[in-house]
């Protein structure tokens, strides 16, 4: 049985990967259907870790909790460069005898893009909660496998 270490990353501005994470752990409920995007912000950002941006956490791991299946959630915000920042993460975990496959990393600002100033809250939310779906079934179909 094998468990992720699930890697939400992002710029460290704006809500999307820590919104992804608790959406991940429970700690907020996806949206209904129609709600106004600015009202689904205001509530939400004051009620997860870090929803209003990380400051001089740039660069470091926060790990927010463990997900049903086991899985292990954490938030980095990387900054504008990251690549180096995750690359060092990988190879850390290669040199302390860890599977670099356990690892996920989900770069929260790619999976969900920018969108038209129109429709950017609603589109966003709703490509957040399809991002965290797709994650949480393959951490559940990782977890279900048997280890070496």
């Amino acid at each position: 049985m094998r468990n992720k270490k699930i890697i939400y990353h992002w710029s460290g501005r704006g809500v999307s990967a820590p919104l992804a994470a608790a959406l991940h752990l429970g700690l907020v409920e996806p949206t209904p259907a129609g709600t106004a995007a600015r009202k689904i912000a205001r509530s939400l950002v004051g009620g997860i870790p870090f929803g209003r941006g990380a400051g001089k956490e740039k660069g470091t791991l926060i790990f927010l909790g463990t997900g049903k299946s086991g899985e292990k959630v954490y938030l980095l915000p990387r900054g504008k460069e990251g690549k180096l920042l995750l690359t060092l993460i990988q190879e850390t975990a290669r040199l302390l005898g860890e599977d670099p496959d356990t690892y996920y990393f989900i770069d929260c600002e790619l999976c969900t893009s920018r969108q038209p100033a129109s429709r950017k809250g609603k589109e966003l939310f709703r490509r957040i909660e399809e991002m965290v779906l797709a994650v949480k079934e393959d951490a559940r179909a990782c977890a279900a496998l048997p280890g070496p």
